[in-house]
C-alpha cells in the first residue's frame, strides 16, 4: 500500500481548470483588448472570461469524448482534435470577418475559435 494520496477538494480542482485554461485567458484578454479600442479594459475582461470558456469547453469536449480514445492518449488526442475540428476553424473565420467588417483579423479569429469549439462539440454528440 502506498503512502501517497490524491485528495482534492473543490478549490483544488477550480484550480487545475483555472492553470489548464490559462492560455486561452491570456489570449482572450490581448484579443478583446484588441478587438475593443475604446474600451481595452472592459474588452480584455470579457476577452479573458471568454477566452477561460472556450479553453474549459473545449477540454471537457476532449476528455469527455472518443477523441482521447480514438488517438494515443491526451496528446495525440489534442492533434486529434485539431484533425477533426479544422472545418470549424474555417468556417467560424469566416463567419466572423463578415460579421464585423471594422476589425477583420479579431473577429476572425475569435470566430475560429466559436467555430472550432462548436464543431468539436457537434462532432461529439453524433460520434
Amino acid at each position: 500500500m502506498s503512502d501517497i494520496s490524491w485528495r482534492l477538494g473543490s478549490f483544488d480542482a477550480v484550480l487545475i481548470v483555472l492553470v489548464l485554461c490559462s492560455p486561452g485567458f491570456f489570449i482572450g484578454l490581448v484579443l478583446g483588448a484588441f478587438g475593443n479600442p475604446k474600451r481595452r479594459v472592459v474588452g480584455a475582461f470579457i476577452g479573458a472570461v471568454v477566452g477561460t470558456a472556450l479553453a474549459a469547453a473545449y477540454l471537457y469536449i476532449c476528455l469527455n469524448s472518443k477523441i482521447v480514445l480514438m488517438a494515443d492518449g491526451f496528446n495525440g488526442g489534442l492533434t486529434e482534435s485539431f484533425r477533426i475540428g479544422w472545418p470549424g476553424f474555417i468556417a467560424g473565420a469566416v463567419v466572423g470577418s463578415f460579421l464585423n467588417p471594422t476589425r477583420r483579423v479579431v473577429a476572425s479569429l475569435c470566430g475560429a475559435a466559436f467555430g472550432f469549439i462548436l464543431w468539436l462539440g457537434v462532432w461529439a454528440a453524433f460520434f
